[in-house]
C-alpha cells in the first residue's frame, strides 16, 4: 500500500505522465494501410476498429472521413452522419456520404443540403436526389401515421420542403396535414386540432384548406361558447365567398395537385349562423351579443363589397376575404394598398371607404362605432396616421360625436363638426343627417344657439341650399326664443332675423317674425316714451309705425292716464298742461277720436275748480 501511495504521488506531480507523453511521441505513428486494406476487402468491422485506433494518436482527417464511410457500410448512420457533417474535407465523396447517412437516418432535408454542396452537374446524383425524394415521401408518410411520431415526421417534411419545394414534397406535407387532421377529427380532438392549426399558423406554413378546417373547429366549439363563434365568423364568411378555400377535410390522394374542391360543406353556413345568433339572443350577455352581431354584419358587408370591387380588379380576386381574416393572416396591408390605388375610380362611393376602413388600422374603431361605443372607438384609433381610410373613420367618429354634443347643446359640437367637415363636403348623406337633426331639436335657446354656431361654422367653407335654408330657420327660432326669454330686445332679434332673411330670402317664417318683431319693437318704444312721460315721443312712434294696434295702445294709455289724473300728485296747473299736451298729440294721430272730447271736458272741469 505504501508503494502504491508513493507511485500515486509521483503520478500526481505529472512526472510520469510527462514521461509517457514523451515516449509516446517517439513511437512510430500507426499506419492507415491496414485499415484501408480491410475497408477495400469489405471487412468493415476491422476497418472501423483500426480507424478508431488511429484516431487515438491524433486527428487524422483521412481517418475521420474513412471511419464515417465505414460506419455507413456497417449501418451505423447516426454516428456516421455526425462524423461526416463535422468533417473539414470539402470533397464530393464526403458530402455525398454525409448526405447519404443523413437520408438513411431520416433527416432528408439535411441530406439534400449536404448533397447540394457537391459542385458541378452529376446526372447520377440528380437521379439519386429524385429517388431520395420518393423514398423520403413514402417514409415520412408512413411515419406520420403514428400519432406519437407525427410531430417528428412533420418537422422533417417541412425541413425537406424548405430545401426542395417541388410538387411531390409539397403534396406530401399537405397530405400529412390532412391525414393528421382527419385522424384528430375522427376522434373528436377539437382542442388538439386547434393547437396544431395555431402551430402551423405561427410557423407560417398554412395551406388553403386551413381556413375551412379552422372555421369548422371554431363553429363546433361556438355551439357551446359564443367566444369561439366570434373567431369563426371571419373564417366562415371567407370560405363562403372565396372558392379557393372550398377544400373538403379528406386525405384522398397525394397527386400533383390539390385535393378536389367541394362546395357542399359551405351551402348552409349562413342559415346555421343565423340559427346560432338567434339562440344566443336569449342566452348571451348583451355586450357579447352586440359584439357578435356587429362582427357578423361588418364582416359580411365588407367581403361582399370587396368581391364586387374584385370583379373589376384582377389584383383583388386572390385576396377576397373578410377584414378579420385579412388581419389574422397578414393580408390587410396588401388589400389596403390595392384599395388605395383604386380611390380615383371608387372614391365617390362611401361603401368603398367603409370597406377600406375595415381592412385598415381603424378596424377595431369601426366595430366599436357599430355598437355606438364612441369614446372607445376614438381611443382605439392611431393618434396620427396618413392612411386615408383611418382619417375617414376619424372624421366619421367626429361627426357622430358632434351630433351627440349638438343634441345636448354643448359648445364642443362646433369643434367636432369642424373636424368632420371633409366628410360633410364629400358625402351628401352627412349634410342630410345634420339638417334632419337640426330640424328635430327642441326650440330651446341653448340648443338653438349651439345649432346656429355649428351651422355658421360649416357655412364659412361649405354652402348648399339645404344648409342656408336650415340656418335661416334656426336663426329665426333663436331670435324668437331669446326675445321671449328676455335675453335680447326686439331690435336685436330683428337684426338676427334680417340676417336670416339674407341667407334664405324665401323664408316666410322670418318674414312673419320680422313683422311681429317690428310691432313688438314699436310697443317697446311706446312703453318707453310713456314711462318717461314723453307723450310727444309716444305720438311720433304711433305715426311712424302706421300700426292700428299701436295706435289703439296709445289712446288706451292716454285714456287710462286721464282716468287716474285726479289721484295723481299733480297740481291743477300741471294737470292742465298734461291735458293740453295730450290733446295736441291725439289730434295729430286722429282728429276725430272721441278722446279729444273727453280731454276738453276735463279741461273745463279744471277751469271751474279754479273759479
Amino acid at each position: 500500500m505504501a508503494v502504491f501511495r508513493e507511485s500515486l504521488a509521483i503520478w500526481e506531480t505529472g512526472e510520469v505522465r510527462s514521461l509517457v507523453e514523451k515516449l509516446q511521441g517517439k513511437l512510430p505513428k500507426p499506419s492507415l494501410s491496414q485499415a484501408r486494406k480491410a475497408e477495400a476487402e469489405l471487412r468493415y468491422d476491422e476497418a472501423v476498429a483500426q480507424y478508431r485506433e488511429a484516431l487515438k494518436w491524433g486527428e487524422y482527417t483521412e481517418a475521420i472521413d474513412r471511419l464515417g464511410i465505414c460506419l455507413i457500410k456497417q449501418g451505423n448512420y447516426l454516428e456516421a452522419a455526425d462524423i461526416l457533417t463535422a468533417s473539414s474535407t470539402d470533397s464530393p465523396e464526403v458530402h455525398y456520404y454525409a448526405g447519404y447517412a443523413l437520408a438513411k437516418a431520416g433527416h432528408y432535408g439535411r441530406a439534400i443540403r449536404q448533397w447540394d454542396k457537391i459542385k458541378g452537374d452529376s446526372p447520377d446524383l440528380a437521379q439519386q436526389k429524385h429517388t431520395l425524394m420518393s423514398l423520403a415521401v413514402h417514409d415520412l408518410l408512413e411515419k406520420s401515421k403514428n400519432i406519437k411520431e407525427f410531430e417528428s415526421a412533420y418537422q422533417d417534411a417541412l425541413d425537406l420542403l424548405a430545401v426542395c419545394p417541388i410538387p411531390i414534397v409539397r403534396n406530401c406535407v399537405m397530405h400529412m396535414k390532412f391525414h393528421h387532421l382527419e385522424d384528430l377529427w375522427a376522434r373528436g380532438k377539437h382542442a388538439a386540432i386547434l393547437d396544431f392549426l395555431h402551430t402551423c399558423e405561427a410557423r407560417g406554413d398554412m395551406e388553403e384548406f386551413f381556413p375551412l378546417v379552422m372555421a369548422k373547429m371554431y363553429y363546433q366549439l361556438g355551439e357551446k361558447d359564443i367566444t369561439y363563434l366570434l373567431q369563426a365568423i371571419p373564417l366562415w364568411l371567407t370560405v363562403i365567398h372565396n372558392k379557393k378555400y372550398h377544400f373538403p377535410l379528406s386525405s384522398k390522394s397525394i397527386g400533383e395537385g390539390p385535393p378536389e374542391k367541394d362546395n357542399a360543406l359551405t351551402q348552409d353556413l349562413e342559415q346555421r349562423f343565423s340559427q346560432l345568433v338567434n339562440l344566443y339572443k336569449t342566452q348571451a350577455e348583451d355586450d357579447l351579443l352586440e359584439e357578435l352581431l356587429a362582427l357578423w354584419e361588418t364582416e359580411q358587408e365588407a367581403i361582399l363589397f370587396l368581391a364586387e370591387i374584385a370583379e373589376k380588379d384582377e389584383a383583388l380576386k386572390e385576396v377576397i376575404c373578410t377584414p378579420g381574416f385579412a388581419e389574422r393572416f397578414s393580408l390587410s396591408d396588401r388589400i389596403v394598398e390595392r384599395l388605395d390605388a383604386l380611390v380615383p375610380s371608387w372614391g365617390e362611393n362611401e361603401g368603398f371607404w367603409k370597406v377600406g376602413s375595415l381592412f385598415s388600422m381603424a378596424r377595431q374603431s369601426c366595430l366599436l362605432l357599430k355598437n355606438n361605443r364612441i369614446e372607445e372607438a376614438l381611443a382605439a384609433l392611431p393618434a396620427k396616421s396618413e392612411n386615408i381610410f383611418v382619417e375617414y373613420t376619424r372624421q366619421k367618429l367626429f361627426f357622430v360625436k358632434g351630433k351627440e354634443k349638438l343634441k345636448q347643446g354643448e359648445v364642443e359640437a362646433k369643434k367636432y363638426f369642424s373636424q368632420a367637415l371633409p366628410l360633410v363636403k364629400k358625402f351628401p348623406k352627412y349634410e342630410e343627417e345634420l339638417v334632419t337633426l337640426v330640424h328635430e331639436i327642441d326650440h330651446d335657446s341653448k340648443l338653438l344657439i349651439c345649432a346656429d354656431q355649428v351651422l355658421q361654422s360649416i357655412l364659412r367653407s361649405h354652402r348648399s341650399e339645404a344648409l342656408l335654408k336650415i340656418t335661416s330657420y334656426i336663426m329665426n327660432y333663436k331670435a324668437q326664443a331669446l326675445y321671449d326669454e328676455g335675453v335680447i330686445k326686439a331690435a336685436d332679434a330683428e337684426r338676427i332675423c334680417k340676417k336670416a332673411l339674407e341667407l334664405f330670402p324665401e323664408n316666410e317664417h322670418v318674414k312673419t317674425s320680422l313683422k311681429e318683431l317690428q310691432s313688438k319693437y314699436q310697443f317697446e318704444e311706446l312703453d318707453r316714451a310713456f314711462y318717461k312721460g314723453n307723450i310727444k315721443r309716444a305720438a311720433s312712434v304711433v305715426l311712424e309705425a302706421g300700426n292700428l294696434k299701436v295706435e289703439e295702445a296709445f289712446f288706451d294709455f292716454v285714456e287710462s292716464a286721464i282716468d287716474n289724473l285726479d289721484e295723481s300728485s299733480l297740481n291743477t296747473k300741471e294737470k292742465a298742461a298734461f291735458l293740453g299736451d295730450a290733446y295736441n298729440q291725439c289730434e295729430k294721430i286722429d282728429p276725430a277720436h272721441p278722446i279729444l272730447d273727453t280731454i276738453l271736458d276735463e279741461l273745463e272741469a279744471l277751469d271751474e275748480e279754479e273759479v
